[in-house]
């Protein structure tokens, strides 16, 4: 249950304000096309969706207190029609409703401020130009008890007030007015009118459109100049023209329009109706030229057709588009024509998404009403059917009732357009929108068929296919094809001279293992992991055998949070001492960015002991942006400079001072790497260990190996005729 606090009466404010609708901005059509291309792929009708789910599912809490026998029950008296006007939480722009009012002496009794009940009686008093409406008055039980109660300050509770002008009999509401929760359980609403609500006693309420009884219908078909369709039924009577379908979301709703000299005029502004208690859906036609306008379609009834060069659009406000944000659906330049049963070819539906929601994921669909000539089909022979692919493996998609489909009647695979499970209510089952409640993480496509089976013959489409993920063999391929890349372009380099050929060969073979259009994502990924092998040999081949890397992780290294830190060792030949100089705080280590923080005019020098030649490179990772990366650092020697994280040093020296420049703040640095070169008589000594029957293991800057070292690795062993063998092996 929504709660309502005082820190939410802004909020609550500002949805009021946001119900006064600015005018119109009537943009270039090209603008507003812009605009409304997500509602196209239902975007807009996803959340529409989701809340039906949600309404489905909503469990309340409920008050015992009072019963529905408590209702107000208005005295006997004329009733007089009225037009209730205002913004409601659960609805969308500004709504008018009819409602009744019944005055007795001074007291008054009005229907239509509950959302959910608005035919529940309330009582008010009338004194001089107010009239009070006591809270708690009880509306009835929709799946919770609901209250009449005000509030003004997002706080307290109050009764509801308006002014009251005795000349004319009309309302102007100057409180919230709720449908809230039990009074004594505080305030907590399920909807909720803005201040500024009106009942006006000559007002013309919007109602939803009602047509004669007997109106003899016929089924047309709407197709647009964009691909979008729709099942329409029509009915004529005298020049009086309805039609039924434009809105998906209240397939039952109905616009009117009239026939004048074969032109068919339907006004915009026409209400469809109130979906899910919650949106608040309208009939408006739009002009390319001069925005929100009148529909106007030519009718050939020689031919029984309708075509016009606006659009239709299903909108969230009576008159505002809001550049495209209350548009739910668009119809744009629609022809419709008489739909004639006979044997035809579905035009191919398809699969826009698998849009994830708080319920699950659901896959956004288009089954078009219509053949692959245009011609309508007769929605009652037209059915489709979905498929999953794993791996290549396709299977139908079955939707079992139980568990995950409760409100379906049986288990279905082939689907009737129009369905919705629920009783029609849609639980799982929408118009273009169902819910994968399956397992369905290891689907690679999903797929799509439309199947009719008008004028005695049964034609399906193709299954249209929408990707999910790829297939593993796939990756595979692309992942080998992406080493190879990695491989020409080491082998390009003609600095590296040695086991040329021996690297080509095995560039060769993964060419041909690429090419090979049977080959299994296994044998793909194999041959990456040894294609990565040999660009490591001939790395190694061809590596300067003085030269050596290290990097030092701050977070590996044991520190405390605010730990000071003065000196460490990157490895037997690279040391740090770090100094807080002219600084004013010392550097340490934080966990917070898990760093060692060198504040201003801190030093930190990167030193080399005697086996070491030079330094040539030293890295520092830091944050990428803010006050705490390394771009305010400054090196003796010079040669520092910074890019997105990382700051860099190169050179040639034995030892590097880097300070923290500025008055305030610091560097974060959370990783070092150096690159140095070793002298040649201790690469030697490395060399020239004596070898005994054991192996012996080196990691690839010649250093021994730990029993724990994995990896590619150097293999040095003395065989049975005393010869010392190097191999390369890969440790797991």
């Amino acid at each position: 249950m929504k709660k309502f606090t005082l820190m939410l009466l802004a909020a609550l404010i500002s949805v009021g304000a946001m119900a006064q609708k600015p005018s119109v901005n009537h943009a270039l059509a090209e603008t507003l096309r812009s605009a409304m291309t997500q509602k196209k792929n239902n975007q807009q009708s996803n959340e529409l969706s989701k809340y039906m789910r949600n309404l489905s599912s909503t469990t309340y809490t409920k008050s015992n207190s009072r019963r529905a026998s408590e209702t107000i029950t208005p005295p006997e008296g004329e009733v007089i029609s009225y037009t209730f006007t205002g913004s409601n939480s659960r609805g969308s722009g500004t709504i008018k409703r009819t409602v009744k009012v019944i005055y007795d002496n001074n007291d008054v009794y009005v229907t239509g401020l509950s959302w959910y009940l608005p035919d529940a009686w309330v009582k008010g008093v009338i004194e001089g130009n107010v009239a009070t409406f006591e809270k708690g008055q009880y509306f009835g039980n929709p799946g919770a008890d609901l209250y009449l109660a005000g509030t003004t300050d997002g706080s307290d509770l109050v009764d509801v007030t308006a002014e009251y002008d005795a000349e004319t009999g009309d309302f102007t509401f100057t409180t919230f007015i709720l449908d809230n929760q039990e009074i004594s359980l505080g305030l907590g609403y399920y909807a909720y009118w803005t201040p500024g609500a009106t009942l006006t006693k000559n007002g013309e309420a919007d109602l939803p459109i009602e047509v004669p009884e007997n109106l003899f219908i016929e089924e047309y078909s709407l197709l647009d100049s964009d691909g979008n369709t729709a099942s329409l039924k029509i009915g004529f009577d005298n020049n009086d023209v309805y039609i039924q379908g434009l809105c998906r979301y209240l397939p039952e709703a109905w616009v009117k329009g009239t026939l004048s000299n074969n032109e068919i005029t339907f006004k915009t502004g026409q209400l469809f109706g109130i979906y899910g208690n919650n949106y608040t859906m309208w009939f408006l036609g739009y002009d390319t030229t001069i925005g929100v306008s009148n529909v106007v379609f030519t009718y050939d009834e020689t031919e029984n057709k309708l075509s016009s060069n606006n659009w239709i659009l299903v909108n969230l406000d009576k008159t505002d588009i809001a550049g495209g944000n209350n548009v739910v659906t668009i119809y744009s330049e629609p022809v419709i024509t008489k739909v004639v049963e006979k044997a035809a070819y579905p035009a191919n539906p398809s699969i826009s998404e698998i849009y994830a929601t708080q319920y699950g994921d659901e896959v956004i669909f288009t089954v078009p009403t219509v053949d692959v000539d245009g011609n309508g089909l007769v929605t009652s022979k037209l059915s489709f059917q979905f498929f999953y692919d794993v791996e290549k493996d396709v299977n139908p998609v079955v939707f079992q009732k139980g568990n995950l489909y409760p409100y379906i009647e049986e288990d279905i695979t082939i689907i009737p357009y129009g369905y919705k499970d629920n009783n029609g209510k849609g639980y799982d089952f929408y118009d273009g929108e169902i819910f994968l409640n399956m397992n369905h993480s290891t689907w690679n496509k999903i797929g799509i068929k439309s199947i009719y089976r008008g004028g005695g013959k049964v034609n399906e489409t193709e299954i249209q296919w929408y990707t999910i993920k790829k297939y593993a063999v796939d990756i595979a391929r692309e992942a080998l094809e992406a080493e190879i890349k990695t491989a020409e372009d080491l082998l390009a380099d003609e600095t590296k001279t040695l086991g040329v050929e021996e690297f080509t060969e095995a560039i060769n073979d993964a060419k041909a293992l690429l090419n090979n259009e049977e080959a299994t994502a296994d044998e793909l990924n194999a041959g990456v992991t040894a294609l990565k092998e040999a660009e490591a040999a001939f790395i190694l081949a061809n590596k300067d055998p003085y030269e050596r890397e290290v990097t030092w992780v701050a977070s590996e290294q044991g520190y405390t949070n605010t730990q000071k830190i003065t000196e460490f060792a990157l490895d037997e030949n690279i040391s740090a001492t770090v100094e807080k100089g002219n600084g004013t705080t010392d550097p340490a280590y934080y966990t917070q960015g898990t760093a060692l923080r060198l504040y201003a005019k801190n030093s930190l020098t990167i030193n080399a002991n005697e086996d070491v030649t030079k330094i040539t490179t030293i890295e520092f990772t830091t944050p990428s942006t803010g006050q705490n990366r390394g771009n305010n650092i400054s090196s003796v020697p010079t040669g520092y400079s910074f890019l997105d994280s990382t700051g860099s040093w190169t050179g040639e020296a034995t030892s590097v001072v880097f300070t923290q420049g500025g008055n305030n703040g610091h560097a974060r640095i959370s990783k070092i790497f150096v690159v140095y070169k070793l002298k040649e008589s201790v690469v030697d000594g490395i060399n020239n260990i004596t070898i005994n029957n054991d192996a012996h293991y080196f990691d690839l800057q010649g250093r021994v190996a730990t029993n724990a070292t994995k990896g590619l690795l150097i293999k040095q062993v003395r065989d049975a005729q005393g010869n010392v063998k190097t191999v390369k092996v890969v440790r797991k």
